[in-house]
This record gives structure tokens, sequence and C-alpha cells, in this order.
């Protein structure tokens, strides 16, 4: 199947390079990047298919990416130039560009893997080209080892903020056996994640729900572990949201992070009374497990 697909070429200030960088990821994109005109400036060149539209003009095109940009809370570039590319299968390619990922407990593959299966693992099936967070970046490597570094613990109702590709709802469900209530904010990753969850045979314990942060649930909605991969900046503003839905005795996993903005994520959580139960550092990326007292 042919898709349309665009380049968009943009010039960023180097501090928020590796912030567009993790949003581009979890938006499907194919992103490289080299130094800008300036040395405190990066240049990217991302390729991404404009989702749900056959024939897509520049202006539908380019307010996508304003929106992306508002989603994520991202600064604006400061050069940009949006292109379309020639027609061709992209999700074939990009196919078959996912190699299998060796996680912890976890092993991860696309539809068109056909090597073996590690019979000890919990094995999650993803399209890299149809997921937001296929578990190649950084990020969600934490998140599946941080998982696995609680897997003796005990659990009864998950929640994923920002469920993307729905695969961090799927690997809980693996290795708990708890139902799990997936909220994001882009309705494309409702759908897959939900037909991920369908792909993997867990639909009957994960609940994937369209929303921003934890605007969709009740006020007494109580969970004993908390998934929230998403950037610095929102985790800080809904650390009290956490702090409120996280049963006494839970713990929340929170990334998307790097690492020098680890101590402000960690604190804002402090301030509601979370405490720091273990730290993973990754290319630069931080995982951070908080737990609640009994």
């Amino acid at each position: 199947m042919n898709e349309s697909i665009w380049k968009w070429n943009i010039v960023v200030a180097t501090k928020d390079q590796p912030l567009y960088v993790y949003a581009l990821n979890e938006i499907g994109a194919a992103v490289s990047y080299g130094v800008g005109g300036h040395k405190d400036e990066t240049s990217l060149e991302v390729t991404l298919p404009i989702r749900d539209i056959k024939s897509c003009e520049q202006s539908q095109a380019q307010g996508k990416l304003d929106q992306f940009l508002t989603d994520f809370c991202l600064s604006l570039p400061l050069k940009a130039e949006l292109e379309k590319l020639p027609e061709k299968d992209w999700l074939a390619e990009n196919r078959q560009s996912f190699p299998p990922i060796d996680v912890g407990s976890f092993f991860i593959h696309g539809s068109h893997y056909d090597g073996a299966i590690p019979q000890e693992k919990h094995v999650l099936k993803i399209d890299a080209a149809l997921a937001f967070g296929s578990g190649e970046h950084a990020s969600t490597k934490g998140c599946l080892i941080a998982l696995d570094y609680l897997k003796d613990k005990s659990f009864k109702k998950a929640l994923d903020v920002g469920c993307g590709s729905g695969i961090l709802s799927m690997a809980i469900v693996k290795l708990f056996k708890v139902s799990v209530l997936g909220i994001d904010i882009d309705p494309f990753s409702v759908t897959t994640a939900t037909d991920n969850a369908k792909d993997n045979k867990v639909e009957n314990l994960i609940n994937i729900i369209e929303g921003t942060g934890y605007v969709p649930l009740k006020s007494d909605d109580q969970y004993d572990l908390i998934m929230a991969n998403i950037l610095a900046g929102p985790l800080c503003d809904m650390a009290g949201d956490l702090a409120a839905h996280l049963q006494k005795g839970g713990y929340a996993i929170l990334s998307g992070l790097l690492e020098e903005q680890e101590e402000q994520v960690v604190q804002a959580h402090a301030e509601h009374g979370l405490k720091v139960a273990k730290v993973f550092h990754l290319d630069g990326w931080s995982t951070v497990i908080l737990s609640k007292d009994a």
C-alpha cells in the first residue's frame, strides 16, 4: 500500500534536539540529524506518513505538524521546510528495518519477523511503522527494564498514561496478569494500541481510551501501578494527579525525561509525598520508579 510521505527539514536549538527526537520517535517518524548553521543549532531531517489523509495538501500537513508541536509542548523550529516525497510502500520498508529487541524479560518483534522466538521471554509483537513506541527508544527500554525490576511485586490494577502503541500496557499484562487502562491524547494511538492488544491476545485485560492525562478518571479511581512515559514538563504538571490516583503502597514508573531533567521531575513528585525507589539511566535518558508509603 502506497502512502503520502512528507519530509520536514527543520533547524532547532541544540538543547531542544533530544526532546524533538524523542517526540518524533513517539509519532513514528524517521529522524536523522546533524550540525546546523551555528554551534548551538541542530538540523533535523524528518520523514513521516500523514495518517488518514489519502491526498494531503500542504496546509493539512502543516496543520498536523503544528498540532504535533502543541501536543508535545515543543518550541517552534528556528527554520522549517516541508516537502512531499514520491509515493511508495513505506510501511513495508519500515517493517523490514525493525529488528527484534531483547530487553530483560521481554522480546519484541515486528509482524514480519520469522526468526526464533525465545520461549522463556514475554513476547510482544509490534509493527514499527504503526506504533508510537516500538521498544527502540531508550525511554521505552527503560520502562521495560523498570517493569522487570518490579517483577516480584504483586499488582491488581494498572494505568498507562500516554500509552502510545500500547507496548507498555501489554508488557504489564504479560508480566503481572492484571487489567490495564491505557490513555492517549491521539485517537490514532487509541486505535493502534487496541489493535496491538488484540494481535497479542491480551485485549481482555486492556482497555484503551482517548483523553488527556488523568482527565478521564474519576476522582476516586486508584491504581497500584502507574506508567507515564511522556515528557518532563507534563510529568511535573501532572505530579499531583499521579499522587492522587496512586494507591498507598503502589509504584509509579516515569520516563521520557533526560538525565538533566531528573531532579526537577523527582522534586515535583516529592512535593506530593512520593519517594524514589530506583532510577535507571540509558543513553542520556532517565527512568524513575517512585513509591507511595502504605
